[in-house]
């Protein structure tokens, strides 16, 4: 899903099972091993900088658009899914 689309299958399943947002995740896991195999502590500041503009700018609106489209099913499912 891209963040400033709306979705419309209901996914719960594979990845979407532990995480409310793996392909973030998936990213920043990037990222950050790119940091690690680099050595450098320059590296480290994209996978933070990665999470504060996903947490300040996307997830924000995803969660918004996700409530509207499936109301109390995915409000149920955020209190059970981790971040």
């Amino acid at each position: 899903m891209k963040p400033y689309e709306s979705p419309t299958p209901w996914v719960t399943f594979g990845p979407f099972r532990v995480s409310r947002h793996p392909r973030y995740l998936r990213v920043f896991a990037i990222l950050l091993g790119g940091a690690v195999i680099l050595g450098l502590v320059v590296a480290f500041v994209f996978p933070v900088v990665f999470v504060i503009v996903m947490d300040a700018m996307f997830i924000p609106r995803e969660k918004r658009n996700l409530e509207e489209i499936f109301g109390e099913r995915y409000v149920e499912y955020w209190k059970k899914v981790r971040r």
